[in-house]
């Protein structure tokens, strides 16, 4: 098995943690005044995205070197980790959604509804202190 980057997930953890944190900000806002800020809407879709990839990215890089899997599709990441048994079904389910709003928003399908952008990340973001948690075996210092 390969040696895993240290440094280079670590980033992957802080660009994570960032995201979760700007986003934790904007949902802390009530719906109604989220709906008509198109500063904050734009925001999430943006962090939304970095955190996802961040996410995705962190899981292609141990597929790569603890299980010598090479994936290109961020979605194919997720569920190769729920395969090899890196992550929990539990932990997959939610961020299976998380990478499908992050495809809406990528490839134009902006036309979401900023009221259900609000619900799914308020009701997601609690999954990736999970997600962290589980990985903690590989992000833990050697």
């Amino acid at each position: 098995m390969g040696t895993l980057d240290k440094e280079r997930m670590m980033q992957y953890e802080a660009e994570i943690k960032e995201a979760q944190n700007v986003l934790d900000e904007i949902i802390s806002v009530d719906i109604n005044d989220f709906t008509r800020d198109s500063i904050k809407i734009r925001a999430m879709k943006y962090t939304l995205i970095v955190l996802v990839e961040a996410i995705c990215n962190l899981c292609r890089h141990i597929l790569a070197k603890k299980a010598h899997v090479v994936v290109e599709e961020y979605m194919e990441a997720i569920l190769k980790m729920q395969k090899r048994g890196f992550l929990s079904d539990e932990i997959v389910g939610k961020l299976v959604p998380l990478t499908k709003l992050r495809h809406q928003l990528i490839h134009g399908y902006w036309k979401t509804d900023d009221r259900r952008l609000f619900v799914e990340t308020k009701n997601s973001l609690a999954a990736i202190d999970q997600f962290i948690e589980e990985l903690g075996q590989f992000l833990s210092p050697p």
